[in-house]
C-alpha cells in the first residue's frame, strides 16, 4: 500500500528525520530478536489490529505481520523517509504519515500498540499517551518504551523523565500500568556510530542498578 499523508510536525522536525536520522542502518540491521521480545509483550496477535507508533523504517510492523499474523497492521510515523523504507519491504502493511499526537484512527479501535523510542520526542508526549488511551479497545493492550532520564540522543526533541516521571504522565492519561519490564537498549555494536556505541555500553553498565536501566517497557491497559 502506498503510505497515506496526514497533517503532520512542523518542517524542521521531519527534516531531520528525512534526511539525517538512521533508518537506512535499521532496516539494513534490524535487532530482530528484541522487536520479538517486546512483541510477546502484547500477546497474541493472531486475528488483531495491530498499531506501531512511531514505526520508523517498520520492521516490528512487518513481524507483527508476517510472524505474529495480526489481521490489520497500521505503521505511522511522520518520517517520508522511514515509510518509503518500510513500504519497500513489506507494501502489504498500511503505512501512514501523521502526527503522533492527533492519530487519524477511531476510537477504541486497536487491539495492541507499540511505540518504540518515539514517544519522548513527540512535541507534547501527554497528547500522544492520551491518543494511545482514546484508541485502544476496552480490553486491548499496549506496550510503550520510553528512555530513562539520563539517556540522550542527538534528536531534536527529547523528554527525558526517570521512572515515576513517565508512571505519572502514563497515570493522567488514563492508562494503567500492568507491568514493567527493562530494555537494556538496541545492541551495542549494532550502529556505524562510534559515539552511539560508547554510549549504548554506558546505558548497559548503569542498567545494573535499580531503576537506572537504559529503557523501561510499560506494559499498559485503559484505567477504564
Amino acid at each position: 500500500m502506498t503510505p497515506t499523508t496526514m497533517p503532520t510536525p512542523p518542517a524542521s522536525q521531519r527534516n531531520f528525520y528525512d534526511s539525517e536520522y538512521h533508518f537506512k542502518e535499521d532496516v539494513e540491521r534490524p535487532h530482530e530478536s528484541r522487536i520479538r521480545y517486546i512483541l510477546r509483550r502484547l500477546g497474541p496477535l493472531e486475528g488483531k489490529t495491530y498499531f506501531d507508533l512511531g514505526c520508523g523504517a517498520g520492521w516490528a510492523s512487518r513481524l507483527a505481520r508476517l510472524e505474529g499474523r495480526a489481521k490489520r497492521v497500521i505503521g505511522l510515523d511522520f518520517s517520508r523517509t522511514a515509510l518509503q523504507l518500510a513500504q519497500r519491504h513489506t507494501p502489504e502493511v498500511l503505512w501512514i504519515q501523521a502526527d503522533g499526537t492527533a492519530l487519524p484512527v477511531a476510537d477504541a479501535s486497536v487491539d495492541a500498540l507499540h511505540c518504540d523510542g518515539a514517544l519522548e520526542h513527540f512535541p507534547d508526549p501527554n497528547k500522544g499517551l492520551a491518543e494511545v488511551a482514546r484508541i485502544l479497545k476496552p480490553d486491548g493492550r499496549a506496550v510503550i518504551l520510553v528512555p530513562n532520564f539520563y539517556v540522550v540522543t542527538e534528536q531534536p526533541l527529547e523528554l527525558r523523565l526517570s521512572y515515576w516521571g513517565w508512571k505519572r504522565r502514563i497515570e493522567a492519561a488514563g492508562l494503567r500500568i500492568e507491568r514493567t519490564g527493562v530494555d537494556w537498549g538496541p545492541p551495542v555494536f549494532g550502529t556505524k556510530n562510534p559515539l552511539r556505541s560508547l554510549k549504548r555500553l554506558a546505558g548497559r553498565m548503569l542498567g545494573v542498578i535499580p531503576f537506572m536501566q537504559y529503557q523501561f517497557v510499560f506494559v499498559l491497559k485503559r484505567s477504564t
